[in-house]
């Protein structure tokens, strides 16, 4: 009897090291799958994030072209200089680049951001389309078509740029709520 009690203990003991050494490796091994889970999840995450940071780029890019070649056109309008037809095509072609980019900023999204560009895309052709000349069409009226239209475009440049920002986590949420630390506010 006195061999078999420390036996049996020992037996024991061993049998609840083998456990704990087992729920031990069990966690290791959720943990390790837990991590690769995240690591793929970030990874994915800043592959988008890079891909929308491409469109946004390749977008505004194509509406500073567009907007250097109105603006020139409209300086023309204005003063009544003439404008050759190469130039008019280069502003539509400019205005269909853009439109295209925008196309891309559907595809990577998200939605608002997509309709943001899309918006600003319109006021820009709402632009070349009243600079264009056309039948009873006077400079004149011409530019002052286009003046209007200006703050509509500006509206929806800030809000493209707005929405990109926050897409791209450059700017915080709106939505967002302070949160209070001791007697601080912090956004």
């Amino acid at each position: 009897m006195d061999v078999l009690l420390p036996a049996v203990f020992g037996l024991l003991g061993a049998a609840v090291g083998a456990i704990a050494a087992i729920w031990g490796a069990k966690r290791t091994a959720d943990a390790a799958i837990q991590q690769v889970f995240h690591q793929h999840e970030f990874e994915r995450e800043r592959w988008r994030r890079e891909q929308r940071q491409q469109a946004y780029v390749a977008y505004l890019e194509a509406v500073d072209v567009l907007k250097s070649l109105v603006e020139s056109l409209a300086v023309r309008v204005d003063t009544g200089r003439s404008i050759n037809g190469e130039e008019w095509l280069r502003m539509d072609d400019a205005d269909v680049a853009v439109m295209r980019a925008a196309d891309r900023i559907e595809l990577t999204g998200p939605q608002r951001v997509a309709e943001a560009a899309v918006e600003l895309s319109a006021a820009y052709s709402d632009i070349c389309s009243a600079l264009l000349p056309g039948e009873g069409r006077p400079a004149e009226s011409r530019y002052a078509e286009y003046r209007e239209l200006e703050p509509v475009r500006h509206s929806a440049y800030v809000a493209f740029r707005r929405e990109a920002r926050l897409t791209l986590g450059f700017e915080d949420s709106p939505t967002r709520h302070p949160v209070r630390r001791g007697n601080a506010r912090v956004q």
